[in-house]
């Protein structure tokens, strides 16, 4: 099968650029490159007017001889160029045998056979700065995702960092990066290994790692919302801000992530996430943590964010520690 895909998207690679034609619901016709379908905007690059956005239910019908990775809101990922003879509203992906005519509005994701690695990444990077002049206090945030995905695989990593500094008191820090490699199954579910690092002064936590499985589905998949839900096990180690010991145990991890995009001018996102972990050797502890964000296209790539983070234990391992921390952040930033 690979090699079969192989062969065929070498055999097309020669008519891709700028051939591809898109059919509006209006009957306009555009000409150019298909580069991505996701988020409901379909990216067309075109020799006069560089690169545009589509929105993807204003759109009647596709050709391309580009080989393209078309998946459905169902799960199933379909491979081929999309081909003359589609009735309004639908597709026709020409496989290597024969070709499947698939709704318009139940594809959520294209994007051409990438040969090029640093091309399957996907991702955002933002950073954002305050200052209150009254007691010299300043805030710094940086936050930064990326995702690689393949019909089988996906990997994700993401690092945020705050800290919050004034004249008076201590500079406190609230760091938190994960990485998580699944591997994607039929209907949307998917399993695989999770890495969990953060640090929260004001919860008394120097430094805490966790590592194990899990697994989940996204109940939801459509070019207007993603959600999904996960289920796992992680083997956690921590180092009070106070104590230079180590201490060990076992957590459940319980975690939810919605994503809601607005695909029409202004466009915008909402996103949520949450993550409550039980905690299995220390009877009757828990923790969660959770964000909800805003951001608002300002200009082709680049937008402005304002973000909620929050942390709880309900059980701090210092005393006198707080048992929760949150923030509110404005920055601006990019995709890639």
């Amino acid at each position: 099968m690979a090699l079969a895909l192989a062969l065929l998207a070498g055999a097309l690679a020669v008519a891709a650029p700028k051939t591809d034609v898109i059919t509006l619901n209006n009957g306009d016709r555009l000409t150019g490159e298909i580069k991505s379908l996701e988020r409901g905007k379909l990216l067309l690059g075109t020799d006069d007017l560089g690169d545009i956005e589509i929105e993807w239910d204003t759109v009647a019908s596709v050709r391309t001889n580009q080989v393209l990775q078309v998946e459905l809101n169902s799960g199933v990922v379909v491979f081929g160029p999309l081909i003359e003879g589609a009735p309004p509203g639908t597709v026709l992906v020409q496989g290597s045998s024969s070709a499947t005519q698939l709704p318009i509005l139940n594809v959520v994701r294209m994007a051409p056979i990438e040969k090029d690695l640093l091309k399957r990444f996907k991702g955002s990077i933002s950073a954002g700065y305050s200052l209150l002049a009254a007691n010299q206090q300043e805030q710094f945030n940086f936050d930064f995702n990326t995702q690689y995905r393949t019909p089988r695989f996906l990997g994700k990593f993401a690092a945020n960092i705050t800290t919050n500094s004034s004249a008076t008191d201590e500079t406190s820090r609230r760091a938190l990066s994960s990485l998580e490699l699944y591997h994607l199954f039929e209907d949307r579910w998917y399993a695989g290994g999770l890495l969990r690092a953060d640090r929260n002064d004001e919860l008394g936590i120097r430094e805490r790692y966790s590592w194990g499985a899990g697994g989940g589905r996204f109940l939801i998949f459509t070019n207007k919302l993603q959600w999904n839900l996960t289920l796992g096990i992680l083997d956690t180690h921590e180092i009070d801000v106070d104590s230079p010991e180590k201490s060990r145990s076992v957590e459940g991890l319980l975690g939810t992530s919605l994503d809601w995009f607005r695909f029409r001018k202004p466009e915008f996102d909402l996103s949520s996430d949450l993550a409550v972990l039980p905690n299995l050797t220390e009877s009757g502890r828990w923790r969660a943590s959770y964000s909800l964000a805003f951001k608002w296209q300002i200009y082709r790539d680049f937008y402005w964010k304002v973000q909620f983070n929050g942390d709880y234990d309900n059980r701090s391992r210092e005393a006198g520690a707080a048992h929760d921390d949150y923030s509110l952040i404005t920055s601006l930033g990019s995709t890639f």
